[in-house]
């Protein structure tokens, strides 16, 4: 699979500080942009409408927001298939406790198996 011109892989992770970090992997990997947690969801907004309206119905993405780059990654495994979630201090633990193991990044089966 090429890289398209259009095509965009945008992780946002939230700061202890209330900002949002955007890290727009096709432009500057090690780079994040500052946000607050409202710009952070009005741009997931943003790119969800762009799908709607500029793609249609066939193709939808979830959108996980969080203090860090794996929970911005967790978040975004929440409300799958077409999900916007964000992840803090203030809906954890419980967000997470009826998570699996598995559906952590990087605990698959057999691992979970041993612990």
């Amino acid at each position: 699979m090429g890289t398209h011109p259009a095509h965009r892989t945008v992780h946002l992770a939230q700061e202890e500080s209330g900002n949002c970090l955007a890290y727009d992997l096709s432009l500057s990997p090690n780079r994040p942009q500052t946000a607050s947690l409202d710009q952070a969801l009005s741009l997931a907004r943003q790119i969800k409408k762009a799908i709607a309206t500029q793609v249609g119905s066939q193709l939808r993405c979830s959108i996980g927001i969080g203090p860090n780059q794996l929970l911005a990654k967790i978040a975004g495994k929440l409300e799958k298939p077409d999900g916007l979630q964000w992840l803090a201090p203030e809906n954890m633990p419980d967000r997470l406790s009826k998570m699996k193991l598995e559906d952590l990044p990087g605990i698959s089966q057999g691992i979970s198996k041993r612990l």
